[in-house]
């Protein structure tokens, strides 16, 4: 287990080793698909998820899902993610604006060294 420090994020626990020496700079990434959207504060939140509070940059619909790009973190510290969410009956949807919560699964971080 290594703990990051991201912008807009905070710390992070991330199931990997170090890229390089501690303190040393790193990437952390995600795939769109990999991370999970939810209703601001509630709704149903998969389990094992580190969830962050943003909001809904922009959104473009790709067929089967639609794309957003969600700001969390505010000011320098604000950081922009891409999350895939699928079109399936009873999930929601959000226009540019919209509070959401943005789980990233610790399973799908990747870290590389810089």
């Amino acid at each position: 287990m290594t703990e990051v420090e991201c912008p807009g994020l905070g710390r992070l626990s991330v199931p990997a080793e170090p890229p390089g020496p501690v303190g040393s700079p790193a990437m952390l990434g995600a795939r769109p698909h990999g991370l999970h959207l939810a209703a601001a504060g509630d709704g149903p939140r998969p389990e094992g998820c580190l969830w962050r509070e943003g909001r809904v940059s922009s959104a473009e619909f790709l067929g089967e899902f639609t794309r957003y790009r969600v700001t969390v973190g505010h000011g320098d510290g604000a950081q922009a993610l891409w999350a895939d969410h699928p079109h399936r009956a009873g999930l929601p949807r959000w226009a540019g604006g919209a509070a959401v919560s943005v789980g990233l699964d610790p399973s799908q971080l990747k870290l590389w060294a810089l």
